[in-house]
């Protein structure tokens, strides 16, 4: 058995897979453990944060994982389901936004728009129930409509995240241009 496991933030939701392999199956977390695996590959999904009790910092990743596909795939109710009720977003120009203003934002720019959204984080600090993430994220935004052209946003970020029952989300975000 042959498997090969990437944790990325791809620029395109478009995926191929090279002629070589031939079976391969997207898995979730719950289904890896599911899987009939031999000792050394399971020692080594382990060690990688992929089997057993999953850490702070894997949840953390999973849900960074998590935002940028619905992001990507302009999925509103699982993007605004990473942030917490009190959610405060400050974004150098804009007024503050609390959740509800950033629900309707973006379902406004998801009309208008597809993006495609890359993140990088040079940092992930997590204390007890709180984190936080800090990097720099660059978004391709292509309108719907013929008028106007693609144009690519960089931001520098740093986003407070806080464990409420069990999931992490973000409570605090700041953005910044580059």
């Amino acid at each position: 058995m042959i498997f090969l496991v990437y944790r990325c933030s791809p620029a395109s939701t478009v995926i191929c897979i090279n002629e070589e392999f031939s079976k391969y199956a997207w898995t979730t977390r719950a289904q890896l453990e599911l899987l009939d695996l031999n000792e050394l590959t399971r020692t080594t999904l382990k060690s990688a944060g992929f089997l057993g009790p999953a850490t702070d910092s894997t949840q953390i990743h999973s849900a960074i994982d998590a935002f940028i596909h619905a992001y990507n795939t302009g999925d509103l109710e699982s993007l605004l389901s990473l942030y917490a009720q009190d959610l405060v977003k400050l974004s150098q120009g804009s007024a503050p936004e609390s959740k509800a203003d950033t629900a309707a934002r973006l379902l406004a720019f998801f009309a208008a728009n597809t993006g495609a959204l890359v993140v990088h984080n040079d940092e992930v600090m997590i204390s007890g129930d709180f984190a936080f993430t800090r990097g720099t994220l660059k978004i391709t935004v292509v309108p719907r409509s013929s008028k106007g052209e693609p144009q690519v946003i960089g931001r520098r970020f740093l986003k407070v995240w806080r464990k409420d029952s069990g999931r992490w989300k973000v409570t605090r975000t700041m953005d910044s241009e580059l």
